[in-house]
């Protein structure tokens, strides 16, 4: 057995409508699937009788690595999170850390660190990296990497 890729990582969202918002509009992501399950596949899938769910990928285009929201419409399920950081989150890399960072404050995201430099890093590694919640509390680790030499 081998590992293909990895394919998405899912995050719990108590509003789709108001979770994808922030994802196409904090880091540029667009839709590229969005659907909701519900019936014998689902709940064979999760061993949940009657389970309903919103479930939305969203990508960068590249069709590798996805975000998938989830919302669970039956049973409704509360979100509750750990309040540590390195519990369950996604890291992101992009192009400007510092532009991001900014945009966190100015949408009054939960910002848990500010950008951080490690200086010793060598690319493909993160040179920074930094904290925010998105709007259902989910830790997003956000890197840029260390320049090409």
């Amino acid at each position: 057995m081998t590992v293909e890729w990895m394919n998405h990582t899912g995050l719990p969202v108590a509003n789709m409508e108001k979770a994808l918002s922030f994802y196409k509009e904090f880091f540029g992501l667009s839709l590229d699937r969005d659907s909701v399950l519900e019936g014998e596949f689902i709940e064979e899938m999760t061993g949940v009788p009657g389970i309903k769910v919103h479930i939305a990928y969203l990508g960068n285009g590249d069709d590798r690595h996805s975000v998938e929201l989830v919302e669970w419409l039956n049973p409704q399920v509360k979100i509750e999170h750990r309040d540590l950081i390195g519990a369950p989150h996604l890291g992101i890399f992009v192009d400007d850390v510092e532009r991001l960072y900014q945009k966190a404050l100015d949408m009054g995201l939960k910002v848990a660190t500010t950008p951080a430099t490690i200086k010793d890093a060598v690319h493909p590694a993160a040179k920074k990296v930094w904290v925010v919640q998105d709007i259902d509390g989910n830790w997003l680790e956000i890197m840029e990497r260390a320049p090409q030499e």
